[in-house]
């Protein structure tokens, strides 16, 4: 008997995802892109309670690339650890906005036809 095999998107593709929907300060895309076990924990209110003071989706805050550090991926789960460019709003001090690299690590799981995405920051 033949076995066939589906080949599933680059995982990096639930990492652009989830830059554009920041980067669109779409709240309601970020939930749909979290994981189902996140969803089935956290309502849509909830979350975006939880995300009132997220300084990611303040107007001006933009990711305008990444470099993926590590990537791991099994079947339909991977880890990406990456290094985002953040740029930021220029500030009193500052008449220009900088940019800024911030480190994540990105737990994706491919569900519902696209990567899931759940990230922690790292140092």
């Amino acid at each position: 008997m033949e076995t066939s095999s589906v080949t599933l998107p680059d995982p990096e593709t639930g990492l652009q995802e989830w830059m554009t929907a920041i980067n669109a300060k779409n709240i309601n895309r970020l939930y749909t892109l979290s994981p189902n076990q996140i969803r089935k924990q956290v309502t849509l209110d909830q979350f975006t309670k939880d995300n009132t003071e997220n300084y990611l989706l303040k107007p001006g805050y933009v990711f305008i690339d990444y470099t993926i550090l590590n990537k791991t991926v099994n079947q339909t789960t991977a880890i990406i650890t990456a290094q985002l460019n953040l740029q930021v709003p220029a500030s009193q001090n500052l008449n220009k906005t900088q940019i800024f690299p911030v480190s994540y690590k990105f737990f994706l799981v491919f569900e519902d036809g696209e990567w899931k995405i759940w990230n922690i920051p790292i140092s």
